[in-house]
């Protein structure tokens, strides 16, 4: 009976003090959501998503549009269109490091891969190559949807873009 007492409380208290994953931090990110994320919060909710809910991020470089989905139920809904500022390479996708294109294909971003003390005001890493990419020998890695507006084979959104991104 104390072993069976001893695992429940051990499973109890594993599932009460199970930690979030962590995400990266700096004075710059603090600052932008004590600005940002109240409004995308009342955005959010005033048409029925919860500020709670996965999001999905899709990108065209032609019209050169960064397009926020978010869970709503089983399905993903649109919620904000942003315009590309800057994206290098032209159509097709990146295939080599240092061939200055920006990736085209699905990649999962976790909040391991935020990057809030780049040098391009805030960032994320798409997470490139996938599999896919290496299973066809691509190469590169690095690859961000950021601030500012140059890119070398990112996506770059603008600093005031991204602070909501």
């Amino acid at each position: 009976m104390p072993k069976l007492f001893l695992s429940t409380a051990l499973l109890l208290a594993l599932f009460l003090f199970k930690s979030k994953p962590k995400i990266p931090d700096s004075a710059r990110a603090a600052n932008v959501r004590t600005q940002v994320w109240p409004q995308l919060q009342k955005d959010l909710k005033s048409i029925g998503f919860r500020d709670d809910q996965p999001l999905y991020i899709r990108l065209f470089k032609e019209p050169g549009v960064l397009e926020i989905w978010v869970k709503s139920g089983s399905q993903y809904k649109l919620f904000r269109e942003y315009l590309i500022c800057a994206y290098s390479g032209g159509l097709g996708p990146k295939q080599q490091e240092r061939d200055g294109k920006c990736p085209e294909g699905y990649y999962a971003i976790t909040p391991s891969q935020l990057q809030p003390m780049s040098s391009y005001h805030l960032a994320m890493n798409i997470g490139y190559p996938n599999e896919y990419d290496r299973q066809h020998g691509f190469t590169g890695n690095l690859i961000m949807i950021h601030g500012n507006c140059a890119s070398i084979g990112c996506y770059a959104m603008t600093d005031e873009k991204i602070d909501e991104i």
